[in-house]
């Protein structure tokens, strides 16, 4: 019996990973991540502790271990073959299997307007130390995206003394994530507190938030 392969180390596919003991599944789980450290929660990266950007962590590498969870990190899949029901990781390795899950999330769509080259993702903590380490010379800051890791990084940002403009495709920010009374609410905490008027941007062609600082 080969098992399951798990694509993706996030928070989906490592919740899924120990869903499956706990379901008493007890063939072999292989879980693959891009990234070269142990899975983390990503809403954390925007608020920043003590300076710092923050890491939480989702589990150990004992829980790993414990539970028979095989981790491979720091490794893409290159190839997938239905057919002989196996992946090919980027370093060569092949990983057999009998169910395979896609828990990749979602990359990032990139600028390619004008001034493209000096925007920046915000999605993994490499992106956020990245971003962090930057605004603290930065006078200005545009984020698309108005969504509440959009609104939080802007609150963190103005707290931090930077002048901050958002821009969202929908009619109000926090369209999707809470009730139109509250998200009222907020944006107009986040004018009050000093946060550039939300411009909206009908038809804006990009669901990610990448970050351009001046």
């Amino acid at each position: 019996m080969s098992g399951i392969v798990i694509i993706g180390a996030g928070e989906a596919g490592t919740r899924a990973a120990f869903a499956l003991r706990e379901a008493e599944y007890g063939g072999a789980i292989a879980m693959v991540g891009t990234e070269p450290n142990m899975p983390y929660e990503r809403p954390p990266l925007s608020k920043p502790l003590d300076g710092a950007v923050q890491m939480k962590a989702i589990c150990t590498a004992e829980a790993l271990d414990a539970a028979g969870i095989e981790y491979f990190p720091g490794r893409s899949v290159s190839r997938i073959d239905p057919h002989e029901r196996r992946v090919v990781l980027s370093d060569g390795q092949a990983l057999a299997y009998d169910k395979l899950l896609l828990a990749t999330g979602a990359r990032p769509r990139q600028l390619c307007c004008p001034g493209a080259e000096r925007a920046l993702d915000f999605r993994t903590f490499s992106d956020a130390s990245t971003i962090f380490s930057r605004v603290e010379s930065a006078r200005t800051v545009a984020i698309i995206g108005g969504g509440l890791i959009g609104m939080e990084l802007a609150a963190v940002l103005r707290g931090k003394g930077v002048a901050v403009n958002i821009i969202e495709a929908a009619s109000r920010p926090l369209g999707r994530a809470v009730p139109a009374r509250f998200a009222q609410s907020l944006h107009a905490r986040h004018v009050e507190e000093g946060a550039g008027g939300l411009r909206r941007t009908p038809g804006f062609p990009f669901s990610s938030k990448p970050i351009a600082t001046g």
